[in-house]
């Protein structure tokens, strides 16, 4: 599960992260804690008003795709271009 978040501009720790209220929170039925990963998803707007919950999630998904890459690529030896 994905989650969104208030931009973080100088990171300490956790309580620096403020989670948006329409993403999801654990913990699930079974005892998981969710949400697995989260990115910036608040306060990011489109130039149509219409497209704003749309443009959350593909910068969300672009952020989460380029973290899941270099980790990847650290694991695997692989140099990243």
């Amino acid at each position: 599960m994905v989650a969104a978040t208030f931009e973080v501009l100088d990171y300490e720790d956790a309580s620096d992260v403020f989670m948006s209220s329409f993403s999801s929170w654990g913990p699930t039925d079974d005892g998981r804690i969710k949400p697995d990963i989260s990115a910036k998803g608040v306060n990011m707007y489109s130039l149509l008003e219409h497209q704003t919950v749309l443009m959350q999630t593909l910068v969300e998904l672009q952020c989460l795709l380029q973290m899941y890459l270099e980790v990847y690529c650290y694991y695997n030896n692989i140099t990243m271009i």
